[in-house]
């Protein structure tokens, strides 16, 4: 077959790359190889010139990272590389290394410059990656010089966050040079580090310099298999993507083949699918026959399960069996990452213990611990993510130091990684050695009598019944007595607070280490008062105690945007004193508001309704909209403190900073429905109480309230309708009457209105004594839903429902089921209507391939919440106004 027919004779590029992409598809159904012969079968083929170098570049791209380029970015490349010479000597007709800038290429606009990247920025970023890969990778050559080290200090550095030296071997020279223990290379490639490499890279030659290296002074090597770039950007709740191990199996086999030539001990893999086991046991059993332990890091991110110790133990329950016995037994191991767990184990002294006895009882070899921190469950959002999960090991968001203790008394002896963003310092290097080298010198059954003994005299605040009788506990009291156990329990609390972040965790973790030991010992007996350290500690609202004091607003709307960003938006303060009016019903307002200090009074038509404390919010719709002031809102004490944000303020500081615009609209995008599906809740059950006072009452017209879009300039343009057209692009028609879904079921997807409108209704089946539809006899079902055509009785629609929203062309619906996978909330029965569908499946991919465009649609879905919000809560006011006065006739009545 001649492919050089199919190559059009023709400038238009995209045609030529569509004609490529088909061509290597081809190429890789008939089992096509991007080996080094490759360029000469292309050509025997008749492809020429670029065309060839391209379709290899494809090939191995989806082969090695299951990634597929377009083509117009490797022209580019070429293109660029004709006119600069470095990228030139880069590429060398190679495909693997076109194939990875071409990666590099397509991901810095995300990754390295947060969207906003010139083609000046991203042929800069090429040229530059080109000239390190060849000056500090290719020739490299420094030969070791020295003797090996009598009493290294027991750490091994993690070079996963390093940005600065490129050949493994320069990673064990530095190592060498800090009299540390060893390296825990990672093998990896990712966007946002272009420095780490994979075994492609490393020719014969770099792996004897690294062979050399190790054995000649005696520096240990463990390897952290690849992740795998190129990651997927953060999805569209900000959690970051990691990928699957089993995804790319044969390149985990080939680190494993690496691992075997350079001398390493040990290999960490992650698990992630729970159902991949067979393929992880594959890559495991590439080990055997070597001196080479690929170990199963806990890992806390899957879709399937919360990886607790527990469930942890029962995935290595199931793998074990798919292992041979000698394999088992000399290749197999566990990695031990205590900053995963506590995301999800709730304590990992706990999990320690669990998972290093599981390992003795079986047999398995504990291999690796991971040090590392974290403060709490992980709640992050780009381009912050993962920021807490990697903190320097000498802080106490993870007790590193008891971790090692315990499964080294349980008769283990692993090696341990300060697994940290931060460059060790001696106080990190200290911890680990000192934990390792110190034990106790009772074994670990007398460690934990002793504790029962110390532990059966004392009970308080701390420690109670229940933590005298957990065994981990016990452990910490025999081995460093009672008092350490009580400081232990204050950083678990700490950490355990629900209103805290783990930033606000690690603010006061770090204020109570900082502080005098006579100061701790008092604080341990007052553990209230150490949860208030991070408000009070510098005595006013400064950039350190702003985002604790954001976090326990009652909206919850900035808890989670970090502290830097805060003082660019809350920049006003104000005081009032007692009977002071802070706004006024009835008045437009373009701001929102917190308590500081003291307390307000809500008041509508007069009647107060609530009172609102220190540390809660107020006027935060006013915040988008300039609408009418719901409430009346006065000072309840004197000297009451409140902080201002402003519009104005706001969207300055969102327009000149798109990171914060971002955390902004995924915030927003993360509260909103919940909050709009509470009004929805609210609004149905005041209806129904007014209807069950007043049988008579007619309901207001929702669509009376309706209003045009809020208009926020965050940063990011809402999406135009000619655009969402194209997004929900299957469309159907809707009859008169015909429900589009159903409340309490699931949506599976999103709608557009494209032309007409759809009735959004909550059935009030309860007005004839029906609790649910799940307990309505049958026949009564079929009085109520045609369930054969899925239509609403004319009598039940015009009598029995309750009116939310009339939603017409451009309006969206089944936004609130398809972003949190809970049941709608409200009926959708159209009037006659055409909609654009959007699956689940389809909105995900969106999310997950195209920043710019995600963005611009949760900002889109946030601007429509936000509309339905204000247009329930006039509803809801009316209601209630309703149901207050028919209660003040009635008193009156009664009265009379």
């Amino acid at each position: 077959m001649n492919l050089f027919g199919l190559m059009p004779e023709t400038d238009d590029s995209r045609l030529r790359s569509q004609v490529e992409i088909e061509i290597s598809k081809w190429l890789l159904d008939t089992g096509f190889d991007a080996d080094a012969k490759g360029l000469r079968r292309l050509s025997d083929l008749g492809l020429r010139g670029q065309s060839v170098l391209i379709c290899l570049a494809q090939i191995k791209s989806i082969q090695k990272y299951k990634y597929s380029l377009q083509p117009e970015s490797l022209y580019h490349i070429l293109d660029l590389a004709q006119r600069q010479s470095i990228l030139q000597q880069f590429i060398q007709q190679r495909p693997y290394l076109l194939a990875k800038i071409g990666i590099i290429y397509e991901h810095a606009s995300t990754f390295l410059f947060g969207g906003n990247a010139s083609q000046a920025d991203l042929d800069a970023c090429l040229l530059d990656f080109a000239a390190n890969y060849i000056s500090k990778f290719r020739e490299y050559s420094s030969r070791p010089k020295g003797l090996p080290s009598d009493s290294p200090h027991r750490v091994l550095c993690a070079t996963f966050w390093d940005t600065q030296l490129w050949h493994p071997a320069a990673y064990i020279e530095k190592a060498y040079q800090d009299n540390l223990l060893g390296v825990e290379y990672y093998v990896d490639f990712h966007p946002f580090n272009l420095n780490k490499l994979l075994p492609e890279d490393l020719s014969m030659a770099h792996r004897a310099l690294i062979r050399e290296w190790v054995e000649r002074l005696k520096v240990h090597l463990s390897i952290h298999s690849a992740i795998v770039g190129p990651y997927s950007t953060p999805n569209y709740m900000g959690t970051q993507l990691f990928s699957d191990p089993a995804d790319v199996a044969d390149l985990q086999k080939e680190t494993v083949l690496l691992a075997r030539d350079i001398g390493a001990s040990s290999l960490v893999l992650h698990l992630v699918d729970v159902d991949r086991l067979s393929e992880l046991a594959e890559i495991i059993e590439t080990a055997a026959g070597s001196d080479i332990r690929v170990t199963l890091e806990n890992y806390y991110y899957t879709e399937k399960i919360n990886q607790t110790s527990e469930q942890f133990i029962a995935v290595l329950e199931s793998l074990i069996p798919l292992l041979t016995k000698h394999t088992r037994e000399h290749n197999f191991g566990v990695t031990f990452d205590p900053g995963h767990y506590n995301i999800e184990e709730g304590d990992p002294i706990i999990a320690a213990l669990h998972v290093g006895k599981w390992c003795k009882e079986k047999g398995i070899h504990l291999t690796k611990i991971h040090a590392t921190t974290n403060y709490g469950p992980l709640r992050c959002f780009p381009p912050n993510f993962s920021s807490d999960v990697h903190d320097r090991v000498s802080h106490l968001g993870i007790n590193n130091a008891l971790i090692i203790q315990i499964l080294r008394s349980i008769g283990h002896s692993p090696l341990v990684t300060a697994e940290q963003i931060k460059p060790l310092i001696e106080g990190d290097i200290a911890l680990i050695d000192g934990a390792y080298q110190n034990l106790p010198e009772r074994d670990y059954e007398a460690i934990v009598q002793k504790g029962v003994e110390l532990l059966s005299g004392t009970c308080d605040s701390l420690v109670t019944p229940h933590i005298r009788e957990v065994e981990a506990y016990q452990f910490i009291a025999g081995a460093a007595g009672v008092r350490a156990l009580e400081e232990y329990l204050v950083y678990r609390k700490i950490q355990n607070t629900q209103q805290m972040t783990s930033e606000t965790a690690k603010t006061t973790t770090l204020a109570l280490m900082d502080a005098p030991a006579e100061a701790q010992r008092g604080a341990i007996c007052h553990v209230d008062k150490i949860l208030q350290s991070a408000i009070e500690a510098e005595g006013g609202v400064s950039q350190s105690t702003i985002n604790p004091i954001c976090e326990r607003l009652g909206s919850a709307l900035f808890a989670q945007i970090h502290r830097e960003h805060l003082d660019a938006i809350f920049s006003e303060n104000a005081e009032y004193q007692a009977g002071e009016t802070i706004c006024e019903e009835g008045a437009i307002g373009h701001e929102m508001f917190y308590i500081t200090q003291g307390r307000v009074d809500i008041f509508i038509t007069g009647h107060q309704i609530s009172t609102l404390e220190t540390g809660e919010i107020f006027g935060e719709i006013s915040l988008f909209h300039g609408i009418p002031r719901s409430a009346t809102v006065k000072a309840a004490a004197g000297g009451t403190k409140l902080r201002i944000l402003k519009k104005e303020s706001l969207i300055a500081s969102l327009v000149g900073s798109r990171d914060l615009a971002r955390a902004v609209i995924i915030r927003l995008y993360s509260i909103l429905p919940e909050r709009l599906r509470n009004l929805n809740a609210k609004y149905v059950h005041a209806l129904k109480t007014l209807r069950s006072l007043n049988p008579s009452y007619s309901e207001p017209s929702v669509d009376e309230f309706i209003d045009e879009p809020c208009e926020l300039d965050v940063s990011f343009k809402l999406i135009e309708s000619k655009t969402l057209g194209v997004v929900f692009d299957q469309d159907r028609f809707y009859a008169p009457g015909e429900v589009v879904f159903h409340e309490n079921t699931q949506a599976e997807g999103m709608y557009l209105i494209k032309s007409g409108s759809v009735r959004v209704t909550c059935y009030d089946l309860q007005l004839h004594g029906f609790q649910s539809l799940e307990h309505m006899a049958e026949e009564e079902l079929e009085k109520i839903f045609d369930k054969d055509q899925f239509y609403v009785s004319d009598e039940l629609a015009s009598h029995e429902s309750i009116h939310l929203a009339r939603l017409g062309r451009g309006d969206l619906t089944g936004v609130m089921s398809l972003l949190h996978g809970s049941d709608c909330s409200a009926t959708i029965v159209s009037d006659g209507a055409t909609l654009g569908y959007l699956s689940k499946e389809a909105f995900d991919r969106i999310m997950k391939t195209d920043v710019n465009l995600s963005y611009s649609i949760m900002l889109t879905l946030c601007s429509t919440i936000i509309s339905r919000i204000r247009q329930l809560d006039r509803a809801y006011l009316q209601v209630s106004s309703e149901i207050r006065r028919y209660n003040e006739r009635a008193q009156q009545q009664f009265a009379d």
